[in-house]
Order: C-alpha cells, then sequence, then structure tokens
C-alpha cells in the first residue's frame, strides 16, 4: 500500500518544505528564484563597471619592459606609477616587488623577481615561475612603456573616481549625517582626485624663470608693481602687490575699529570700480545691513539717516546711483550664521565656478564651525584657517577673513595691537599670508582726541609673506563706515 493510500504525505511536516507552506509562499519563491536567474544573467552578460576599468595588456606590457630594460623602471616611477595603479592583483604585487629591488638597488630579473615575490609571500599571488616567463617573452621592444604607464594611470584614476561615487551613492541612500556633509566629502573625495590627476612634474628652473621675465617685462610695460586684485588703498597694494591668487589674508581689530568696513570698503571697490565678482559671507550682519553699509559709504549719506524720510528726500539722487552700481555690480552676499567650514567650501566652489569669483570675503572667523567638535576653541580655530588657506590655494583666490583680537589689548598702555593679540593666535599666524592691524587711537582718547588723530585710522601690516611689513594711514568717517586713502 502506498503512502498515497495511506492518507500520508510523502514529505515530512516542517518548516521550509512545501507542505507546509501556503500558496502564497510557494508564489513568494517562485518569484525570488526567477529574479535571481534573472540577476545571475545579467551579471554575467555584462560585468561590473570595476572590472571594465583596466588595460592587463598594457599592464604586463609596462613590467615586461621593465625585464627588458631595467631604466623603464625609473621612468615609470617619475610618471607617478604606484603598484596600487595594477588592476591585476598578480601585476601589482610584480610592481612592488620591482619597487622594493630598485630601492635596495638591486637588478631587477626573473631570478631577482622570484626572490622577492618569495620573501614577500607573493609568488604564488603573481602567478609563479610561468607568469614571470612569459612576461620575459611578451614584448621584443620597450618603445611604448610611457604610453602603457598612461593608460595605466587613467583606468587607475577612474576606478577611484568609481569607488567615491558609489560610496557617495551608499552615504546618500544610509545618510549617517546631514546632507551638506555627504555632499562636502564628496566634492572633497572628487577634488583629491583631481589634484592626483593634475600634480605638477619636476622641472628644470629655466622654464619658470623664462615665464618670471615675462611677467617682468609685462609690469614693467603697464608701469604698475600690482600683480593681484586691487584693494582700493594705494599703500596696502604697495606692500601686497594687490590681493593674491591663493593667499589668506587676515584683517583683525578690537570691536568698533572699522574691520567690516574697511573689508566692504575692498568688497565695492573690486566689484563695482573693477567689475570683478566678489563674495562676502557674513556669519553676523544681515544682507540688508550690509547693503545699507556699503549704499551709506558709496553716497555718503549718513548711516543713522538711511531711516528717516526728510534726510533721504534730500539725497536721494545720490543714493540712487549707489543703488545703480550695487545691483550692476557682480557682488553676491551670503549671511548664513554658524557657517561650518565645510559648508563655506561647497558654496565657494560653486561661486568659483559658475560665477567666476575673484575675492572671497569671510566675517568672521570666530564665527564659524569646523567639521569636528572640539574641547579647546583654539584648535577648532586652527582647523579653520588650515580650511581658509587650503581653499585659497584650491581655488586660486584670494580670501580675506575677519577676525578678533584678545581682550589683552585693553589692558596695555599702549593699545597698539599686536600679531599674538589674534584671537586663538598661533594657527592664524602660521597660515595667513598677509595680517593686517587695524587701531583708532581716537577711539581709546574720545573726547581728548588732538585734532590731528581725528578721523585718523592707522593700518598696521603685521605679517607679509612675500613683502615688507609696515604701517600706514586712512581717513576714517565712522557714520558713514568710509575709509578713505589720505592725499
Amino acid at each position: 500500500m502506498n503512502n498515497t493510500e495511506t492518507g500520508k504525505s510523502t514529505h515530512p511536516q516542517g518548516k521550509g518544505h512545501p507542505a507546509s507552506l501556503s500558496v502564497g509562499d510557494l508564489f513568494d519563491i517562485v518569484d525570488r528564484r526567477i529574479h535571481t536567474a534573472i540577476k545571475e544573467a545579467v551579471d554575467k552578460a555584462i560585468p561590473s563597471p570595476q572590472e571594465q576599468l583596466h588595460v592587463h595588456e598594457a599592464e604586463r606590457g609596462t613590467l615586461c619592459a621593465i625585464l627588458l630594460d631595467n631604466s623603464k623602471y625609473e621612468a615609470a616611477e617619475l610618471d607617478g606609477l604606484r603598484w596600487e595603479d595594477f588592476h591585476h592583483p598578480a601585476h601589482a604585487a610584480i610592481f612592488q616587488a620591482m619597487q622594493q629591488l630598485h630601492s635596495a638597488h638591486q637588478p631587477i630579473d626573473s631570478v631577482t623577481l622570484t626572490e622577492q615575490l618569495t620573501r614577500n609571500n607573493k609568488l604564488q599571488t603573481a602567478g609563479g615561475h610561468s607568469m614571470l616567463t612569459k612576461l620575459q617573452a611578451l614584448l621584443p621592444t620597450t618603445a611604448h612603456s610611457s604610453a602603457h604607464t598612461r593608460l595605466i594611470q587613467d583606468k587607475a584614476l577612474l576606478r577611484r573616481l568609481l569607488k567615491v561615487l558609489q560610496e557617495g551613492a551608499q552615504r546618500v541612500l544610509n545618510p549617517k549625517d546631514d546632507a551638506r556633509n555627504v555632499i562636502d566629502q564628496t566634492e572633497q573625495a572628487i577634488f583629491s582626485i583631481r589634484r592626483e590627476f593634475t600634480s605638477k612634474d619636476i622641472v628644470h628652473v629655466g622654464t619658470p624663470s623664462e615665464q618670471a621675465m615675462q611677467r617682468y617685462k609685462a609690469l614693467n610695460d603697464n608701469k604698475t608693481p600690482i600683480t593681484g586684485v586691487p584693494s582700493g588703498f594705494s599703500a596696502l597694494d604697495q606692500f601686497t602687490r594687490g590681493l593674491q591668487q591663493g593667499a589668506l589674508l587676515v584683517i583683525a581689530a578690537r570691536p568698533s575699529m572699522g574691520k567690516t568696513a574697511f573689508a566692504l570698503n575692498i568688497v565695492s571697490f573690486v566689484a563695482t570700480k573693477r567689475n570683478k565678482p566678489v563674495v562676502f559671507f557674513s556669519l553676523e550682519m544681515s544682507t540688508n545691513e550690509l547693503t545699507d553699509r556699503l549704499i551709506s559709504s558709496d553716497s555718503r549719506v549718513d548711516l543713522s539717516n538711511l531711516h528717516c524720510g526728510d534726510t533721504l528726500k534730500n539725497n536721494y539722487s545720490a543714493l540712487k546711483e549707489s543703488v545703480d552700481k550695487l545691483k550692476r555690480s557682480p557682488l553676491y552676499i551670503d549671511e548664513t550664521s554658524c557657517m561650518s567650514i565645510s559648508q563655506l567650501r561647497s558654496k565657494a566652489r560653486h561661486m568659483v565656478q559658475r560665477y567666476g569669483a575673484q575675492l572671497i570675503v569671510v566675517d568672521y572667523l570666530q564665527l564659524m564651525n569646523s567639521d569636528t567638535s572640539y574641547d579647546n576653541k583654539a584648535t577648532e580655530v586652527g582647523e579653520i584657517s588650515r580650511g581658509l588657506k587650503s581653499l585659497a590655494r584650491e581655488l586660486k583666490v584670494p580670501i580675506i577673513a575677519l577676525s578678533q583680537l584678545n581682550r589683552s589689548v585693553e589692558s596695555r598702555v599702549d593699545k597698539r595691537p599686536m600679531m599674538s593679540d589674534l584671537r586663538e593666535s598661533g594657527a592664524i599666524e602660521q597660515d595667513a599670508d598677509v595680517v593686517v592691524l587695524l587701531y583708532r587711537e581716537e577711539y581709546y582718547l574720545r573726547d581728548r582726541t588732538p585734532e590731528a588723530l581725528q578721523n585718523l585710522a592707522e593700518v598696521i601690516v603685521a605679517k607679509n609673506r612675500n613683502g615688507p611689513t609696515s604701517s600706514f594711514k586712512l581717513r576714517f568717517t565712522r557714520n558713514i563706515a568710509k575709509f578713505d586713502n589720505l592725499a
């Protein structure tokens, strides 16, 4: 008698067996199996992106060229080729062994390579003796080794880029951080690859010397010493030759000395007089407050009277002219408070790439946040100042960062500031290319100010990496927040 006749199931009752599953469960199993089969078929038909980004023939050609002519190793090394650039594990192991032999001043041939690979426990990874024998017989010439090196590097860079994009996509799909940090981390990784791709070769001094002579000739023909972005203050430009590409300029002062006004005067000159795009990051004042200051300074209408109807009627033409200048100027203001260095970096890159910004101003440094929490404020400010200097070099634009000074200035008899008065000063002093300190003796003397010192400000160039340090005077009109060159 069979099991059917007895009414017993031919399948044991238990979890996962058909007899214990519903019709719906059976359909789910079939559906998953169909999807798995389709995915396996697609994976076989279309190799993964990483597997497509290699040139194994060029890798073998480079290794063969070095075996035929050891000097080709030095050529590959000068081109920046690394063992990590090889996609095939065997080729990477062989090139690493070649690197070790070259560093030890040993010849590179099948015998020494076998020994070195054995010491590295990578002889089998490299394909054994047969792989080395095949390499030696592969190419009869080394003529194309440089082209092979470039192909290997190109594919390696593309693999690194693909990895960054995949990691970025993973962070997007499974965010452990806010969106701004995800974007900044991905941008930083991409820019790192770009810097690697555009790294400079060693050059003979003759080339930059000739370029320097061309600059000297251009300066002589133009009869001007200004090589950077003019600030509008002739004495400052004499010391710095203008605001230089990639330079970090720190403007520091005690409160009420006019550091924001000084920066805005530079911004107004660059944007309205020279028509160069400028972006002003204000972490303290609103866009409306800054706009009022810009209009007051240019029109010379008292700042306190801009909200008085009768005064505006008397100065309407001057105000309209100043407003029209600002409307035509390529000046952009960002009033985000509590901005982190990563957020500023991302916005600055966007402004340079989209609008061609040629000057970036940050008001002010101590109000920024770092991307890491620190117990020590000086450490945090150090990270921010290094970030600003790095950003200036990356974007090839000057960055002006405003900074506060310590209260210790107030306790001295001579209240003229020094560079050591910079709040959390160590890193700022080190990172800045130029440090400018503002001082108005009139502020401390108040009603006892001699007539000769009234409306005067001293600008102290305390650090100038590529020029002299000194000081000069400017006229400061407080009610319109305006600095002017002295006649």
